[in-house]
C-alpha cells in the first residue's frame, strides 16, 4: 500500500510506496527534504468555531450547519520516485553515494578523432616537403587528408554513444546493497547485497588521472565480476564500498 504524507514546509501532498518508509525525499513543489512516515497519514481541512448567534435564525442556521459531518479536501498528490532507478528503498535504508560515468568519456572519441587528423595533417606537409626537395615536384595538397573525413564521422558517432551511454548510467550504493542501472534500449539492473560482495579493485589509467576517471571492478559471490567503467570520482566510490563493507561485516 502506498503511503501518503504531506511535506512540513510547504503542505503538498506527497504519495510514496510502501518500501521508502523511513526515508527522506526532496518535495518535488519546494525542492525541501520531506521525512516519509511508516505509516499512512490523512488530513482534513480544520473545522472553524461557529460564531456565537446574534438572533433566534442565525442559531437554528448555526445548529444545521454544525450538524452536517465537516468537509475535508483533499489536496493534489505527487508522486515521489527515487532519482535515476525505480527501486524502492526498504525501511532504514539510506543512500550513501550516487555516481555516473565521468563527462570526459563523452569527449574521447572527438580528441581521439581529431588527434588523428592532426597527424594526417602532419604526414602531409613532410611528404610534401621532401618530394619538393627530392624532385622539385608536389604531390596533389591535402591528398594525406582525406581519410580525415571517416575518422571525424566515426568520432562524431563515437560521441553520441558516448553521451548516451552516460546518461543512461547509474550507481546507487546503500547501507545495504550496490545498485547498477545501465543500458540505452533495453535497461539492465544489477543488485548486489554487501554480504555478497566479496573483493573490490579500482583501475586508473594515465587518462583517468588526467580527466579524473577510473574503472572500479565489483567480484561478487558465485564468480560474477562488474566492472563500472569511466566513473566519475571513482577513488572516492572505491573508498565509500570499502567503507559500508567492514561496517556490514
Amino acid at each position: 500500500m502506498d503511503i501518503e504524507f504531506f511535506c512540513s514546509h510547504c503542505g503538498q501532498s506527497l504519495v510514496i510506496a510502501d518500501g521508502g518508509a523511513g526515508i527522506t525525499v526532496d518535495c518535488p513543489k519546494c525542492g525541501k527534504p520531506a521525512y516519509v512516515p511508516s505509516r499512512r497519514v490523512t488530513q482534513t481541512a480544520p473545522v472553524p468555531q461557529p460564531a456565537i448567534p446574534s438572533s433566534q435564525a442565525e442559531f437554528r442556521k448555526s445548529l444545521s450547519q454544525r450538524s452536517r459531518p465537516p468537509a475535508t479536501s483533499k489536496p493534489s498528490t505527487a508522486t515521489v520516485t527515487l532519482p535515476g532507478h525505480n527501486l524502492a528503498l526498504s525501511a532504514d535504508e539510506s543512500v550513501i553515494l550516487q555516481g555516473r560515468m565521468h563527462g570526459a568519456v563523452v569527449a574521447l572519441p572527438v580528441i581521439g578523432a581529431v588527434t588523428i587528423c592532426i597527424a594526417f595533417g602532419m604526414l602531409d606537409a613532410v611528404v610534401q616537403h621532401v618530394l619538393r626537395a627530392i624532385t622539385g615536384m608536389s604531390m596533389l595538397p591535402g591528398i594525406f587528408l582525406l581519410p580525415c573525413f571517416p575518422v571525424l564521422f566515426f568520432g562524431a558517432i563515437g560521441t553520441l554513444a558516448a553521451w548516451l551511454a552516460r546518461s543512461h548510467t547509474l550507481i546507487t550504493l546503500t547501507n545495504r546493497r550496490l545498485i547498477i542501472n545501465k543500458g540505452i534500449l533495453s535497461k539492465t539492473t544489477v543488485e548486489l547485497l554487501l554480504k555478497q560482495i566479496e573483493t573490490v579493485a579500482i583501475r586508473l589509467p594515465l587518462w583517468g588521472r588526467v580527466f579524473g576517471f577510473g574503472t572500479v571492478v565489483v567480484r561478487g559471490t558465485g564468480g560474477g565480476v562488474f566492472a563500472l567503467q569511466f566513473m566519475e570520482n571513482a577513488e572516492r566510490l572505491y573508498s565509500k564500498l570499502q567503507e559500508v563493507l567492514q561496517i556490514s561485516r
